[in-house]
């Protein structure tokens, strides 16, 4: 014998309403679709999305990061801040340099409903240069989640790196610019390329991959007596256009250098040098704040000693503030 109940047409219409006491009770968020349209061309959609603030703070003392991904191409820019008030000008900075760089406008530009992005000068500019600002529905950071992922990838990358090196967490800056060079030069299986290529239009030289903390050696320049050493001791922490970006922790700078010799530190080196006690000691801040610059192909020292980095994704602009790393021997 069926014992099922059965309902007519009427009490299943009933159902259908709605009761303010089980909503009040239970009410759950509705699911997330996938309605939002794609770019079919570089800088139509710009997804951006900051970051922070982090603690530690960087070496240099920045504490939050801001993250341009293209759409299209997947291609990602990362800028550092000292303070959110500083995303106005740094989001018309990148639009100007990528405008020019493809010869194209950006048209939308999408992002969540913080106040830097929400602004009385960030709807004057964007609506001066006919962007839409593309924002989401407030508390719901998953109608945002290209970049909500993005910035999870980058984050559990630098971790990656900082535990694999011996360097310290006020790091984390290089290992941001190391980890999203990384990310670019990833095949994507929705481009079934790399953004690399779909930005740049050519294959990227993985010969310069190197890893992070690596011991690297570089050549000093200038008069030098007979008997002082030829080469630096330095710590690799990035790439830059034109070489790589080293740190020296006796001048508390980064340097950028193209003829280095790596020495890879091997595992068992690395285990033995964590286990061991660490001592950080503050050093006096300098008044000298600028990143130097060398080019090992200029034979004129204090001419290539002025050059300085380019502030860029690839090359930021570095100061002060990074603990001095001592590290015993290894017997």
């Amino acid at each position: 014998m069926n014992d099922t109940i059965k309902l007519s047409t009427e009490d299943l219409e009933e159902l259908k309403n709605v009761c303010e006491v089980c909503q009040q009770a239970k009410q759950t968020r509705l699911k997330f679709g996938t309605g939002r349209l794609k770019a079919e061309r570089p800088l139509q959609i710009i997804h951006t999305d900051l970051c922070g603030p982090i603690d530690p703070c960087t070496w240099n003392g920045k504490r939050y990061f801001i993250t341009f991904q293209d759409d299209y191409t997947h291609y990602t820019f990362v800028y550092l801040l000292d303070n959110k008030t500083e995303v106005q000008e740094i989001l018309k900075e990148f639009v100007k340099r990528v405008e020019v760089y493809w010869n194209l406008k950006v048209s939308k530009i999408r992002c969540d409903n913080g106040r830097e992005f929400i602004n009385k000068d960030i709807q004057a500019w964007s609506k001066s240069k006919g962007i839409i600002i593309d924002t989401t529905t407030p508390y719901t950071p998953q109608l945002n989640g290209r970049t909500e992922r993005l910035n999870r990838t980058l984050l559990d990358k630098v971790r990656a790196l900082l535990f694999d090196s011996i360097l310290n967490k006020e790091m984390w800056v290089e290992a941001l610019y190391c980890a999203t060079y990384i990310l670019n030069r990833l095949p994507s299986n929705i481009l079934e390329k790399t953004p690399f290529e779909m930005w740049e239009k050519r294959k990227p030289n993985l010969e310069l991959m190197q890893i992070f903390g690596n011991i690297a050696h570089t050549k000093n320049l200038g008069p030098l007596k007979k008997l002082e050493a030829r080469s630096r001791k330095l710590f690799f922490v990035g790439y830059a256009p034109n070489g790589y970006r080293l740190w020296s922790q006796e001048k508390r700078k980064i340097i950028i250098a193209r003829d280095v010799v790596f020495e890879e530190i091997h595992e068992k080196e690395k285990i033995s040098t964590q286990n061991k006690k660490i001592k950080f000691i503050q050093m006096e801040k300098e008044s000298d704040e600028e990143v130097e610059e060398e080019l090992l192909d200029n034979e004129n020292w204090e001419d290539a000693q002025e050059q300085q980095a380019d502030n860029t994704s690839d090359s930021q602009e570095e100061n002060n503030n990074l603990i001095n790393v001592k590290r015993k021997s290894i017997r």
